[in-house]
């Protein structure tokens, strides 16, 4: 057996643990509510599945938006009705009780099966959770619970089949300049840009993805006193001393979804999660720890992945806007021909970082929920053979994950730091509208 069949085997088996379900009874402890279990098989069909993080973004904010609004059916949270963009849910009224939960779970996997390509991931464990919510509930609140989630879901799929993201699937490829200064393709695959219509994706709370622009990135110039020039060997710099702690820091940030390698005459990819599933794994590590409900748990996910998703929209304007080129084709073109970065360089223009963009997007949001010197835990990579690491905040988080970008030689360090201006922005619109109001 291969290296990379060993290695993907091992994946299968780690995603397997977390796809079991479990009746919330008296005594279930926090990391067995169903609202994980849901989200769990949900990260295994976005990793099967190949989608790009803005578009795993999107995902990520249906399915938890159609869970948190599921869940508070008769609860005193408030709903997102009114105010997210163009949303205006009517919940059904039925004729008797509903079990909430038999609520999510039916909107929640109808919401995700439709927006995945491999959907019996989710509906495999939506049959395992019905089966557990038989157990306790009646089966006439089941029917109506139901029916009431796939109401819930079409209303939900309605609205997203409106964002403009169906649209976009069918807009002519980006055609790169061939200008100086300007992005063009990069090694290993040299694949085409990557979403280059996410900008004009609706926005889920911020008014558009033009609200929070940023400064231009450097000019282009060959010159050695040039500032494009100067990051650049700043980033020979980083990549050259990086110390055993930085390298695994690269790799445990690199989130990419499908890296590529390259042995000889052979190319393969492995796939991870995203970097948006990365954060929406840590809102689960941090609701374990709290030992938060149901719909406390709802909440967090639903609020962590709308930050994600706007960041991922607004920060794609900017790149796009921009068009600024990646180092590893400046270093090659102007400093060293056979440079390379500790990682893959992602397939789409380099200004402003988007792992910092998102990264600081939902540290904000989480930082409102849970403090901001909330000290966590986050094991999301052991999957993927890494160690848990721990941090004295989520800004602590967000912070290594953007530098880590420039480690790796990926991004500029101005990219970096003023993705986190910019993730901060739009995080901070997301608790301004949905959390403190």
């Amino acid at each position: 057996m291969s290296k990379f069949f060993r290695e993907q085997l091992f994946l299968l088996l780690c995603l397997g643990l977390l796809i079991g379900c479990h009746s919330r009874k008296s005594g279930t402890s926090s990391d067995q509510l169903l609202i994980h279990t849901l989200q769990n098989a949900l990260n295994t069909a976005v990793i099967h599945d190949g989608f790009p993080p803005p578009v795993a973004s999107r995902i990520y904010a249906y399915t938890s938006i159609a869970a948190y609004e599921s869940m508070r059916v008769g609860d005193t949270f408030p709903s997102l009705s009114g105010k997210l963009n163009d949303f205006h849910l009517v919940v059904p009224e039925e004729k008797g009780p509903v079990n909430n939960r038999a609520v999510m779970v039916a909107a929640f996997c109808k919401v995700g099966a439709e927006m995945v390509y491999r959907g019996y991931f989710i509906d495999s464990v939506r049959n395992k959770c019905w089966e557990g919510l038989k157990q306790e509930t009646d089966k006439d609140v089941l029917d109506r619970s139901e029916k009431m989630g796939l109401e819930i879901a079409k209303q939900i799929l309605q609205w997203a089949g409106k964002d403009r993201y169906k649209e976009t699937r069918n807009m002519p490829r980006f055609t790169p300049t061939g200008e100086n200064g300007h992005w063009a393709p990069t090694p290993p695959t040299f694949a085409d840009a990557l979403e280059p219509y996410w900008g004009t994706i609706r926005t889920f709370v911020v008014d558009s993805s033009a609200q929070f622009q940023l400064p231009l990135p450097p000019p282009f110039s060959k010159d050695k006193n040039s500032e494009i020039y100067k990051n650049s060997a700043e980033v020979m710099q980083y990549v050259n001393r990086s110390d055993s702690f930085w390298i695994s820091t690269v790799e445990y940030w690199d989130c990419n979804p499908q890296r590529t390698y390259v042995k000889g005459h052979i190319m393969y990819t492995q796939r991870k999660l995203t970097p948006g599933g990365h954060w929406m794994s840590i809102a689960q590590n941090v609701c374990k720890q709290k030992k938060l409900s149901e719909m406390e748990s709802t909440r967090a996910y639903a609020l962590t992945s709308i930050a994600l998703a706007d960041a991922f929209i607004t920060v794609w304007r900017e790149k796009y806007r921009t068009d600024y080129v990646r180092p590893e084709t400046y270093i090659q073109q102007y400093i060293q021909k056979d440079w390379r970065p500790l990682i893959e360089t992602p397939t789409f223009p380099e200004y402003p970082s988007a792992h910092s963009t998102v990264s600081a997007s939902a540290a904000a949001v989480l930082e409102q929920l849970f403090g901001d010197h909330f000290q966590f835990t986050d094991s999301t990579e052991i999957a993927f053979k890494m160690q848990p690491r721990k941090f004295n905040s989520f800004r602590q988080a967000a912070d290594q994950a953007a530098i880590s970008r420039a480690y790796a030689g990926i991004h500029f360090m101005p990219s970096c730091e003023n993705g986190k201006v910019l993730g901060k922005k739009v995080g901070e619109m997301v608790v301004e509208k949905l959390i403190k109001k």
